[in-house]
């Protein structure tokens, strides 16, 4: 029974993500239809999905700590928008000068600690629903300038339930974005907007949009 239900779900997300790619994906003249298969894949998964910037085992040594506390990030553009406004005069350049940096000087990581603490989850809540391995994730955050792939980024997206500007801000954050040029792009759009956080089922979409799995080279 629960394999029928998760394959009727699994059709209706196929074919909502294949009518929203059909909407926005922005084709070469030539291209035409997207095709899609229902039937049933053979995935097979595991807790170590291989993400290009996985490390190998000279990490070994290295010993996860859960932090237990980590500062907000103070992003808000509207305060950014309000400073800049009343900052017209030399008088308040520094103030407004200060409030940018603030802002935005903002990295991945400092962004990825923030959502979790906002979320109040566990680390390893985050990097096992990412199906990102432990010893990445340690390396990820105990280096803030951390630039991790863009597979990795929007695994950790959909394991912390990210909205869609949320994962739009994460993947900036890291030096990407989604692009409407980029069918796998648009599907994986689709389920931040669908709030299909599930990374089994997203990748069970994929592979029948014949799309690259993500975590997968």
């Amino acid at each position: 029974m629960f394999g029928l239900f998760r394959r009727r779900r699994i059709k209706k997300y196929t074919e909502g993500a294949s009518a929203y790619l059909q909407k926005n994906y922005e084709a070469p003249a030539q291209s035409t239809g997207i095709k899609f298969s229902l039937s049933e894949p053979t995935i097979q998964y595991s807790d170590r999905i291989q993400y290009s910037d996985r490390e190998s085992s000279s990490d070994d040594e290295m010993q996860y700590k859960l932090r237990k506390k980590q500062k907000e990030d103070p992003y808000d553009a509207a305060e950014v928008t309000r400073v800049l406004r009343k900052s017209s005069n030399a008088n308040n350049f520094s103030e407004m000068l200060e409030t940018l940096e603030r802002n935005v000087n903002q990295s991945f990581v400092d962004r990825l600690l923030y959502y979790i603490n906002k979320r109040g989850v566990r680390d390893s809540e985050v990097y096992k629903a990412a199906h990102v391995d432990k010893r990445l994730f340690s390396k990820m955050v105990s280096n803030r300038d951390y630039k991790p792939s863009k597979d990795t980024v929007i695994a950790l997206a959909l394991a912390l339930e990210l909205s869609l500007d949320e994962a739009n801000d994460m993947l900036s954050r890291a030096g990407y974005t989604f692009s409407h040029s980029n069918k796998r792009d648009i599907i994986i759009e689709y389920f931040f907007r669908e709030k299909v956080y599930s990374l089994i089922d997203a990748n069970d979409v994929l592979y029948r949009l014949n799309q690259k799995l993500i975590g997968r080279s």
